[in-house]
C-alpha cells in the first residue's frame, strides 16, 4: 500500500481554496494566512490537487507514483528492478522479502545475495536512487548496505532465514537498475555490515 504525504509550507489564499482529493478522502483548505495541518494522506497511486480562486483561475496537477507491490520470494533464483534490462521507472518504491521455506529450513539456514548487474543513479550518500539490503525482515530487519552507482555490490549474506531488499528511485534520472541472484546456504560466511556503501560514478554510462 502506498501513502502520499502533502506538506504545505505556505498558505495565503484568501479567498481562494485548495482541495485535495484521493477518494474516499477529501480535504478542503480555505482562506487564512496561517499554515494548515501539515499532512494529508491517502492510500493511492495518484494524487491530484486543484487550486481555485474567485477570479476563475484554475490549475490542476497530478503526481503519479510507480506502483510496485511488495513481493515475497521463497525459492532460489533471481529478481531484478522494474523493467530490467531497460531503465527503471521514476518514483519507484519496491520491496522484496526473501525467506527460506519451512520445508528447507532444516537443510538451509542462511540466504546469500549476489548482484550480477548494477546501474543505479549515483549520489554521495545514495540519497537519490538506492538499493538497500537488510538482514531479516519487518521490524527486526538490520541494514547490511545502501548501494548506488555503477559498481557491483559485494556478496551479502543473512544471519537469519530472511532478507529484505528495498529499491527506491526519484524522478530525475533513470538507469538499467539491477539483477541479483538468490542462494540458500548452510555455510556461514563473513557478512558485510555496511551503513553506506558508496560507489564512484561513471558518467559515461547513462
Amino acid at each position: 500500500m502506498k501513502w502520499f504525504w502533502v506538506v504545505i509550507s505556505t498558505f495565503q489564499c484568501v479567498p481562494n481554496f485548495i482541495q485535495c482529493t484521493t477518494a474516499p478522502i477529501t480535504q478542503t483548505l480555505n482562506g487564512g494566512s496561517s499554515t494548515p495541518p501539515p499532512v494529508t494522506k491517502s492510500p493511492a497511486t495518484t494524487l491530484a490537487y486543484t487550486v481555485t480562486s474567485y477570479t476563475s483561475h484554475i490549475s490542476h496537477t497530478t503526481y503519479s507514483v510507480f506502483k510496485c507491490d511488495p513481493q515475497t520470494l521463497s525459492k532460489e533464483g533471481s529478481f531484478h528492478s522494474p523493467n530490467f534490462p531497460d531503465k527503471y521507472p521514476a518514483r519507484a518504491n519496491c520491496q522484496w522479502t526473501i525467506q527460506i521455506p519451512e520445508n528447507l529450513s532444516e537443510k538451509y539456514h542462511f540466504i546469500k545475495l549476489q548482484f550480477q548487474a548494477f546501474r543505479v543513479e549515483y549520489h554521495t550518500s545514495c540519497g537519490f536512487d538506492s538499493v538497500k539490503v537488510y538482514d531479516n525482515a519487518g521490524s527486526n530487519k538490520t541494514l547490511l548496505g545502501s548501494f548506488c552507482g555503477v559498481d557491483i555490490p559485494p556478496p551479502l549474506q543473512s544471519t537469519t532465514s530472511k532478507m529484505t531488499v528495498i529499491f527506491t528511485s526519484d524522478d530525475v534520472m533513470q538507469f538499467v537498475g539491477f539483477n541479483v541472484t538468490v542462494e540458500f546456504t548452510n555455510t556461514k560466511e563473513s557478512i558485510y555490515s555496511i551503513v553506506q556503501y558508496q560507489f564512484l560514478p561513471d558518467f559515461r554510462l547513462c
